[in-house]
């Protein structure tokens, strides 16, 4: 999360700055009294993000209300070239934004409006522009999304490329009108018990296993809980404009979820910058129908997502109209004649709250003494409540509660969508250092230059560029380590009698390629929170760092940490891949994950006989993989019976790798790392690819390598011969796997 420094600058820009609209060219205008045309929408798009990422937006604030162009010039052109990138700092944008709005709403909620009508406006028009301002990451959001062109895109390209996600919203009434209790601008009763027991139906019918599936996989890419899924699709028939589908369009409720199921089952993030568009667009645009704060205001079309801007504008709309004789002489008629009809129609509640703010603070338009400015000292005080609240930082409950996966990485969020397939029970327990806070105590950079130096090394790609400034990083991490005590304790408050734990990576980067970052097992409680920093410091590892290079992401701290219980006894590893078993069974999960020990290894396809001991396994796989499709476990045996710790969905089948497409033109052995210079000027002189024929080598030790070997040269390695067979669960095979990169025993 962004620190409170740079919030308190986020606040003051507040404005129409025209670098994605004007007067002239805008989503949204009002037509003034004087007949010219006013932008109100996407002219005031501050362009933060790129200033934001670089840790530069005391730049822009130096320059303001000028914008520095270069700055966002270099940004778009690496974002061009590299659309994960673009895709992660959108979502970083995105989950930030949801996160300030949730606790803007919660402090506006908490805290009454006056009775007196000028008073009351004051507290609006304090509120909105603080809500704007820390919003703006968000705006910018917007403005990028909805068009192509900012990132070199033309209108030909765009129109033959999308994201798909915008089709959800038009099927999903059709899809569960059954479980649609809403009419237009009726809730006929309905209120959050209800939605609760309208979910829980769809969950426990064994006829709604079609619904099941799409209501959890669309609740996963949402990363919201499934009842607010059921909420969003009422929400849908309730408004009167057709931005949806409705219950009773004619189209059968089976078909309707074919077309889902064909979009939300199997998702996975486009990798094209127009289909990264498209879908967050169709995202931020989904979320208009998602409570922000769960609650029953939400039944009066109050605290939905963007509650802070929107719900905001409308109260200080209402005032304004109840209130005529705030306006200077003159203006009310101007104001009620000309100016309230046209915001009456306006798709855009947040387009309103600008033009309002324009009227009040730039044109002076109420009567003196009002609201003259806003008040600066109560905006940092509100800063200051909402930076020391623990909003940012508490995730209750994350193998139970689904939430966003860039906020707590792969691990919790596989976890809870397991849990709603399985039951509670089935799914370890533990805690997660999210993201938020990661990022938030690695940027507190009080003279360690931390932040500096993973800043740096984001602009980097070179591999001997990469290794120098690794050289002192890692170190640099380790001593923040008094940072994260607060929130660990805060967290081994709720696990007093756990004294062994398990710290493992929850990095949203891996794909995968798993194993990259350091887990502790069986960590004594007092060891903790060494162990945890020590897992974010390898998080800035060669191997992992070099594996964002190839992969096309940056080196932002976007990590989680995620904390379980330690179980000891017999465990493993276990996927199913197109209707394919494949159980992997050892001393314990991470055995079989290093291939270490003595690993029994079971296959057989759906619907063969499977010994009894791996019987459990088989079926807690046949369950999952009827809702999410192919899927990796690990899992442990316990006295109450099999208990997961991870559950990973993996790709589609269908899509070709390219370890079904490449063959290898000549072979490269290598004894040991050392070989590897020689190996990659091997590679370089040739343009075929290459095989290469291991010895006796630690493949742990050789994924570091494997990675330079492709920064280098390219992916340009078809497959790899071992001394000896690896599980094929293994985190080798896995990063093997993930390049493509074919094994031959």
């Amino acid at each position: 999360m962004w620190t409170h420094r740079e919030f308190c600058i986020l606040e003051t820009m507040v404005r129409q700055v025209n670098i994605f609209g004007d007067d002239r060219h805008d989503e949204f205008m009002i037509v003034r009294e004087d007949g010219q045309t006013q932008g109100i929408f996407k002219s005031w798009a501050v362009p933060v993000i790129p200033f934001l990422e670089r840790g530069s937006i005391k730049a822009l604030e130096v320059q303001w209300p000028q914008i520095d162009t270069e700055t966002i010039g270099s940004w778009t052109e690496q974002c061009r070239k590299q659309p994960l990138r673009l895709a992660e700092s959108l979502e970083q944008a995105r989950l930030y934004s949801w996160l300030i709005d949730r606790e803007l709403a919660k402090q506006y909620y908490t805290e009454p409006l006056s009775d007196d009508a000028p008073t009351a406006i004051r507290q609006l028009v304090n509120r909105l522009h603080l809500a704007f301002g820390l919003m703006n990451p968000f705006y910018h959001l917007e403005a990028l999304v909805s068009d192509p062109s900012w990132i070199g895109i033309t209108d030909t390209q765009a129109s033959s490329h999308a994201g798909t996600l915008d089709i959800v919203p038009f099927f999903l009434p059709a899809a569960f009108r059954d479980y649609v209790v809403a009419d237009t601008l009726n809730w006929n009763r309905l209120d959050w018990e209800t939605i609760r027991g309208l979910t829980k139906r769809i969950l426990i019918s064994a006829k709604c296993s079609s619904q099941k599936r799409v209501l959890l996989n669309l609740a996963g890419i949402m990363g919201v809980p499934p009842e607010h899924i059921v909420f969003a699709t009422n929400v849908l028939q309730f408004i009167p404009a057709r931005v949806g589908g409705k219950k009773d369009d004619p189209i059968a409720t089976l078909e309707a979820l074919n077309q889902l199921e064909a979009v939300v089952c199997g998702y996975q993030q486009p990798q094209d910058p127009i289909g990264i568009l498209g879908d967050m667009n169709a995202r931020i645009r989904f979320y208009n129908w998602l409570p922000l704060v769960e609650g029953e205001v939400n039944f009066q079309g109050l605290n939905w997502t963007y509650a802070s801007t929107c719900d905001t504008s409308s109260l200080l709309l209402q005032t304004l109209v109840e209130h005529p004789e705030v306006w200077q002489e003159g203006f009310a008629d101007v104001f009620n004649g000309i100016l309230l009809p046209q915001l009456r129609d306006l798709d855009a509640t947040s387009a309103k709250g600008r033009f309002l703010l324009h009227l009040i603070l730039e044109e002076r338009r109420l009567r003196k003494g009002i609201c003259d400015s806003v008040d600066r000292a109560w905006a940092l005080n509100t800063l200051e409540a909402i930076c020391s609240a623990s909003g940012f930082g508490q995730v209750p409950n994350p193998t139970r509660t689904i939430y966003p996966h860039s906020l707590v990485g792969g691990k919790p969020h596989g976890l809870a969508l397991a849990a709603y397939v399985l039951g509670e029970d089935s799914v370890l327990d533990g805690f997660v250092i999210p993201t938020t806070v990661v990022e938030y105590l690695l940027r507190r950079d009080n003279g360690s230059g931390v932040f500096s130096a993973i800043l740096q090394l984001d602009q980097v790609s070179a591999v001997n560029q990469v290794r120098t400034l690794l050289s002192t990083l890692q170190e640099k991490v380790r001593e923040t380590q008094d940072r994260f005590e607060t929130i660990v304790e805060q967290y081994f408050k709720q696990f007093l009698e756990v004294e062994r734990w398990a710290v493992r990576s929850s990095s949203f980067d891996e794909g995968n390629a798993r194993g990259l970052h350091l887990t502790g097992l069986n960590v004594p409680r007092n060891e903790v929170l060494q162990k945890v920093v020590e897992c974010i410091a390898s998080y800035y590892s060669e191997k992992a760092v070099l594996f964002r290079v190839v992969t096309g992401r940056g080196s932002l701290p976007r990590f989680a940490v995620f904390l379980q219980p330690y179980l000891e006894g017999p465990g493993g590893v276990a996927e199913i891949r197109d209707s394919h078993y494949h159980v992997s069974c050892g001393s314990s999960a991470d055995a079989v994950n290093s291939d270490i020990g003595e690993v029994h290894e079971y296959s057989c396809h759906l619907g063969d006989q499977f010994p009894d001991e791996i019987r459990p396994v088989v079926e807690t796989l046949a369950r999952l993989s009827e809702i999410y499709g192919d899927v990796q476990i690990e899992w442990a045996m316990t006295s109450g019976g099999l208990k997961i710790f991870q559950m990973e969905r993996l790709i589609s089948p269908d899509v070709p790798t390219a370890s079904t497409l490449r063959q290898a033109g000549f072979t490269v052995a290598i004894g040991s790392v050392a070989d590897m210079e020689r190996t990659v000027a091997i590679l370089q002189s040739s343009d075929a690819l290459a095989g290469l024929v291991l010895g006796e080598i630690n493949l742990d030790v050789f994924q570091g390598a494997l990675f330079t070997l492709i920064a280098q040269c390219g992916n340009r390695i078809a497959e790899i011969r071992l001394s000896h067979p690896v599980s094929p669960s293994s985190h080798f095979a896995n990063i093997c796997r993930h390049f493509g990169i074919k094994l031959i025993p």
